[in-house]
């Protein structure tokens, strides 16, 4: 059995793009690519990884490496969120098209204009989401320090579930509780003690 990918990162070719304003999103571009049939392995695509895409797009996981062209070499990549726009397309050269958006703002932020589809290379990263979040990994260590269970072993991160609606549940038992030692004779307590409600 192949073990289930959880991340990629795919080169593109830049097909063409339109610019547009939408309502309160503001200015969005939606780009068309092909995944490149000639990348290393590394970065090469193959249908067998489609359902790496979708489950990367469904848990936001999706964002566009931009490599800026500069005398004829590249600038580090920089990484720009973007949402999967309809499904991956089998073209008739045999080459898969998609489409994608990024918003103008999350362009800027970076540094770039639009003119950077004409001026770079890029590639598409996935990350499907099935590491535990910062507040699933404190909640964790936290319930480890207290003596439970772990939610997650540490050796090991969880298995992505066959259907991706988020990892196990575990139970971990119930919380612990916190018990005070009763009065020794000739000590003080800060606090009253309520002689009739005491069990």
């Amino acid at each position: 059995m192949t073990q289930k990918r959880t991340y990629g990162i795919f080169a593109l070719t830049f097909l063409g793009a339109t610019t547009k304003e939408v309502g309160e999103i503001g200015w969005i571009h939606d780009v068309k690519w092909a995944f490149n049939p000639g990348s290393r392995p590394e970065r090469l695509f193959t249908p067998d990884l489609a359902p790496l895409v979708f489950s990367a797009s469904d848990s936001d996981g999706l964002r566009l490496e931009v490599s800026p062209r500069m005398e004829g070499g590249h600038l580090p990549g920089v990484l720009i969120p973007t949402t999967l726009r309809g499904d991956l397309k089998l073209s008739e050269n045999g080459s898969v098209h998609f489409s994608t958006r990024v918003s103008q703002e999350a362009l800027e932020q970076a540094g770039f204009t639009p003119g950077v589809w004409l001026e770079a290379s890029f590639a598409l990263e996935c990350t499907m989401s099935d590491q535990p979040t910062l507040e699933e990994q404190t909640e964790a260590q936290i319930q480890a320090e207290l003596g439970a269970e772990p939610l997650f072993p540490s050796e090991a991160a969880p298995a992505a579930p066959d259907v991706l609606d988020g990892p196990p549940l575990t139970d971990t038992g119930a919380p612990p509780t916190l018990t005070l030692d009763p009065k020794a004779d000739g000590e003080d307590l800060p606090f009253p003690i309520d002689a009739e409600g005491a069990d």
